[in-house]
């Protein structure tokens, strides 16, 4: 245990003698390193990212324990009114629920919106740094898409 304290108190000393020493302090280190980052809890909003424009950078909303939908548009998805060149998007309309980490996840197949309704997978991961942020992963198994990471505000953000 001496060898643990000495360890997370960012100290170089050995404390221990012989392999068992060796082997609790490697332990102690191993044990440090990956323990996950501390997720916040989200504050709750009908809207995160751009929820009145064309989803660009990710859209989702959070009510409960929920992520109720994720929305994002990407160049290549397509385009569609040639007149305006609004860029497809994928929607995920099922609830996500959040996890007790507070991250959500979504795997499965797609239509890419309108007009066009071609169906794509995509994967999305998600957490929450802060109660304001989310980070987002997206891979989109469609032509050259690949995977996006995007950082979605809540909206409108909170005055400080």
């Amino acid at each position: 245990m001496a060898a643990l304290i000495s360890v997370c108190r960012g100290a170089v000393r050995h404390r221990g003698r012989g392999p068992a020493g060796v082997l609790a302090v490697a332990a102690a280190v191993v044990a440090l390193s990956i323990v996950p980052a501390m997720a916040a809890k989200p504050t709750p909003s009908n809207c995160w990212g751009d929820c009145a424009g064309d989803y660009t950078g990710g859209s989702f909303a959070v009510l409960g324990h929920d992520v109720k939908y994720f929305a994002d548009s990407e160049r290549c998805l397509g385009t569609f009114g040639s007149e305006r060149g609004q860029v497809d998007y994928v929607l995920v309309k099922k609830g996500l629920p959040l996890t007790k980490n507070d991250t959500f996840s979504f795997q499965g197949t797609v239509d890419i919106g309108p007009p066009s309704k071609v169906p794509v997978h995509i994967k999305v991961f998600g957490d929450f740094p802060t109660p304001t942020e989310a980070h987002v992963t997206l891979k989109i198994s469609y032509k050259h898409c690949g995977t996006v990471h995007l950082k979605v505000k809540r909206y409108p953000p909170m005055e400080g």
